[in-house]
């Protein structure tokens, strides 16, 4: 064996600093099979649930910290409370930093982000401070900034990429933001899901369905049922006690799924790291914000129906095949580098209603009373018209302010 090199899967690779075998060598083998053998397959299937489970207890740290009135009551209920929160950081600390070793990653960055919240803890100011702002500022929140960073970053056909996650996690200011970049670094990356066990695998009629993990009942009835004639490209579903994940390609570029079993019901939490079609997207069941970067959303199942709701939601994503269907859809023309209309046409659009006037047939009462929202939702429609007719005839619109050029 040659210095620095390391056997592993019946080849050979360099090693680098820090970083574990495993991720070398999906690295290494980027579009290809991963050549591993069952047991090595199931030692990364054990970081995966290694890795899970600490992300399930910080998570739920997270929700038992967080304040209630009577903690903000007085001096003593106060110091009671933050001393709560300086013990269970230490023990937060310890998930985060097996979270973040599983998959190859450095744990020294915790030893600059952990220290900067201890501090903002000890220094909390009894008398006029308040707990939930502590908490929030320092356990909770989450900057819009970054989940949109995440959501460009560490979406489906990246490869594990140990220094854009530590890269994410240094611009990472609390506990949750921490949390967030190391779930979305393993859950949308396709190669961690294929190096799990292989249980299943078949075709439907349009691509491959794989079954990784360890067979549970949600998983089998997801497997057997997939629709044949559900166009998707490869498909990937990793199965374990009381979670499955999926990804799915050609459905928003990469779209990977999450279904957490409970005794009530079954929660399933989805990412769209691509929005072919922002009108589809709007649709689609307990979607949230919808920006550049993708759209995330949830929403729960009775156990009976988990499957045909996951089916019938997965084909409701939209393709690109949907995207070429659409392009009068005021986003796509925006992608398909859209120019805005002269600053003169533009001042012509802006009168076709009155801002005063609208507000007052807002305030109007009786048959003639109208509500402001809807008036400027009519507005924007017309504006959203012109604006694709120009475009739609630019052509015929620039011939037409070439001849008045001539003219003058």
């Amino acid at each position: 064996m040659r210095k620095n090199e390391k056997k592993f899967s019946g080849g050979y690779f360099k090693t680098y600093k820090k970083m574990s075998s495993f991720i070398e060598y999906i690295n290494e083998n980027k579009g290809g099979e991963l050549n591993m053998n069952e047991e090595e397959r199931k030692q990364n299937y054990e970081k995966l649930k290694k890795f899970l489970n600490s992300d399930m207890r910080v998570k739920n740290s997270l929700v038992e910290l967080a304040p209630l009135e009577k903690d903000n009551y007085d001096e003593n209920s106060k110091i009671q409370y933050v001393d709560k929160l300086y013990k269970e950081l230490r023990v937060i600390e310890f998930e985060l930093s097996d979270m973040i070793k599983c998959f190859g990653g450095n744990s020294n960055v915790l030893k600059e982000k952990i220290p900067q919240v201890r501090n903002n803890i000890v220094n909390f100011n009894y008398s006029s401070g308040d707990v939930r702002k502590l908490y929030q500022d320092n356990f909770s929140d989450m900057s819009e900034a970054l989940v949109e960073d995440v959501k460009e970053k560490l979406i489906g056909y990246t490869w594990f990429n140990v220094g854009v996650t530590e890269n994410l996690l240094q611009k990472s200011k609390t506990i949750n933001e921490l949390l967030h970049v190391l779930h979305s670094s393993v859950i949308n990356n396709e190669r961690i899901m294929q190096a799990m066990p292989i249980i299943g695998e078949k075709d439907n009629k349009f691509d491959k369905i794989v079954l990784y993990g360890e067979e549970t009942e949600l998983s089998k009835e997801i497997f057997d049922k997939f629709p044949k004639d559900l166009d998707i490209g490869t498909t990937d579903i990793v199965s374990m006690e009381n979670k499955v994940f999926m990804m799915v390609r050609e459905r928003g570029h990469a779209l990977t799924i999450e279904v957490d079993e409970t005794k009530e019901a079954d929660i399933v939490r989805y990412f769209i790291p691509k929005i072919c079609n922002t009108e589809m997207t709007e649709k689609l069941p307990g979607i949230g914000k919808i920006t550049q970067n993708g759209a995330r959303g949830a929403f729960d199942s009775s156990k009976e129906e988990i499957a045909q709701k996951l089916f019938n939601f997965i084909g409701g994503v939209a393709t690109d095949k949907d995207r070429i269907l659409k392009k009068t859809k005021m986003y796509e023309e925006k992608e398909y580098n859209f120019t805005p209309p002269p600053v003169q046409a533009q001042k012509e659009e802006q009168n076709l209603f009155d801002a005063q006037a609208a507000k007052n047939m807002a305030m109007e009462v009786g048959e003639n009373g109208r509500k402001l929202s809807s008036i400027e939702k009519v507005q924007q429609k017309t504006k959203d018209a012109i604006n694709f007719l120009r475009e739609k005839y630019k052509d015929i619109f620039s011939k037409d302010r070439d001849g008045d050029s001539n003219e003058r």
